[in-house]
């Protein structure tokens, strides 16, 4: 089969020939792989700025139909359609017991699909019975790989907490993951919702897919932030989730945030970035800042609510911006998402 392979930072990643994997546990599942999605991380990997292992098939966000199952697998049979998590910790360190097995270091990145072990940019996978979650008719596969990306996002949301309904959010970063993001929080209830957008064009995507929130650019929030007289305690936001990966975003986020408030850093910087910061703010306002890392054992909560949203309609996928391709234009798919010329791309395997 022909698999989506990352050589090394010298020899990049190219399309090479792999055997179909076998199953050799009693619960492992073999899966034809139908749709897998192309996330910035994978373009920062691409670019050998983003650990992973050499040799590893790319791909985190898949969903297939089981093609065989192993000899103890009850929980799905072959045809069923699935989304497949990808992530899951040991269950036995530390950290695992301290309910973070999204930082196990036995499980976590080294077991994730696409990062430490073979991925869905090919057309089989081998999972484990635990790892496959069924699908409604009503979900397509394209859908069914935003179940990844919401299972980070319910991560975040988790640290995001506690927040009230009339807690002013504001977003930084109206690409993919800020516009699941809002959509997911614009349908819990929440009004007080600001999504922030360099891009004009990605700033209308937005505002078409989630009509609820305040839609504007970072010239608007530095205006605000002026106007406040440079940043008076109780000028702001209650909650700031920064999706964009730009370190930049970080650092302008501290100054946006009321007192008291809490940043959530959560879009994938590359390695070695840098902010400023100064302690005085975050000792004087409280501030809490916070890490979220893929996703800590909530895929089955994202795979509820791909099912909810996708009943009610919002995951519309040219809404969002996301472009199917096929597997051979994996390279073009990879360049127009660079490029910004689409949020996501979703390759569809044959």
């Amino acid at each position: 089969m022909d698999a989506v392979t990352f050589l090394g930072v010298s020899e990049g990643t190219r399309m090479v020939r792999k055997a179909v994997p076998k199953i050799t546990k009693s619960d492992e599942i073999l899966v034809r792989i139908k749709a897998t999605g192309i996330c910035s991380t994978d373009v920062l990997i691409m670019n050998g700025k983003f650990p992973v292992t050499q040799g590893v098939t790319l791909g985190h966000e898949t969903s297939g139909v089981v093609a065989e199952i192993g000899a103890g697998v009850t929980a799905v049979q072959v045809g069923d359609r699935i989304a497949v998590d990808g992530v899951a910790g040991c269950g036995k360190c530390r950290l695992c017991r301290k309910g973070k097995s999204n930082l196990c270091p036995e499980g976590g990145f080294a077991n994730f699909i696409g990062l430490g072990k073979d991925g869905g940019l090919t057309e089989f996978l081998i999972t484990r019975e635990r790892f496959a979650h069924r699908l409604a008719d009503y979900v397509t596969h394209e859908q069914a790989v935003l179940c990844e990306p919401f299972s980070c996002l319910m991560n975040a949301y988790q640290k995001m907490q506690p927040l009230d309904e009339d807690d002013d959010i504001l977003i930084l970063g109206g690409g993919i993951t800020g516009m699941l993001s809002a959509t997911f929080l614009a349908d819990q209830g929440f009004k007080r919702l600001t999504v922030c957008q360099r891009s004009l064009t990605r700033r209308q995507l937005v505002k078409g897919q989630v009509p609820e929130a305040r839609v504007v650019g970072l010239e608007d929030i530095n205006l605000e932030w002026q106007k406040s007289g440079n940043g008076d305690t109780h000028w702001g936001f209650d909650c700031i989730l920064e999706t964009s990966g730009n370190s930049s975003a970080v650092q302008d986020a501290l100054k946006y945030l009321k007192i008291g408030g809490k940043l959530v850093v959560f879009g994938c910087s590359p390695k070695g970035s840098e902010v400023q910061v100064d302690p005085f703010d975050i000792l004087v306002k409280e501030l809490t800042i916070v890490g979220a890392i893929i996703h800590n054992d909530t895929y089955k909560k994202a795979v509820d609510v791909v099912h909810d949203l996708a009943k009610k309609g919002k995951l519309d996928l040219s809404k969002l911006g996301i472009e199917l391709f096929r597997k051979a234009d994996w390279e073009k798919a990879c360049s127009r998402l660079e490029t910004r010329e689409i949020s996501k791309a979703v390759i569809m395997i044959d």
